[in-house]
C-alpha cells in the first residue's frame, strides 16, 4: 500500500495501527492475541481508512489498476495453484482482491443511512472517488 498511498499516508495510518494494539495488548496483558487486535471495531475502521485513500490514487482507474497489477507481479511469483503452470495477477484478480478489500464499505453504502455516515466521514469529494472506484470495479 506504501507504493499507492505514499509515506506520509501509509506511516499516519501505520500508527494508529500500532496504537490500536499498544491498547488491546494493554487491556489483555498476558492474555494478548492477534485475534483480539482483527477483532476490534476500530481495526476495521482503519481498514475502511485506509482503502479510503487508495480509493482517491485511482483517478485514472485503468492505468492505475494495470500499475497495481504490474507492483503484485514483479513482487511475486506466479500462483501456480498446484498445477506447476504459473499464472501471473491479473484484472480478474484484481476485482476480487479489491471488492473483499472494500466489502465493509460497500456494505455501509448500502446500509440504511450509510451514505450519510460515509459523507460525514470522509466527506462529499473523497465518498465520491470512493463509489467511483467501486463502480469501476462492478464494470471491470
Amino acid at each position: 500500500m506504501l507504493e499507492i498511498i505514499g509515506p506520509m499516508v501509509f506511516g499516519r495510518h501505520q500508527e494508529r495501527c500500532r496504537e490500536l494494539v499498544r491498547i488491546v495488548r494493554g487491556a489483555r496483558g498476558a492474555a494478548f492475541s492477534w485475534d483480539d487486535v482483527y477483532a476490534d471495531t476500530a481495526s476495521q475502521g482503519i481498514v475502511d481508512d485506509i482503502m479510503a485513500d487508495v480509493a482517491q490514487q485511482f483517478t485514472d482507474f485503468k492505468k492505475q489498476r494495470d500499475r497495481f497489477i504490474g507492483l503484485v507481479n514483479d513482487a511475486m511469483p506466479a500462483s501456480g495453484n498446484g498445477t506447476g503452470a504459473g499464472k501471473p495477477f491479473d484484472k480478474k484478480d484484481f476485482s476480487a482482491l479489491m471488492k473483499a478489500l472494500y466489502a465493509s464499505l460497500g456494505k455501509e453504502f448500502s446500509a440504511t443511512g450509510g451514505e450519510d455516515r460515509l459523507s460525514e466521514r470522509y466527506g462529499a469529494e473523497k465518498l465520491a472517488r470512493i463509489k467511483g472506484f467501486l463502480g469501476e470495479l462492478d464494470e471491470g
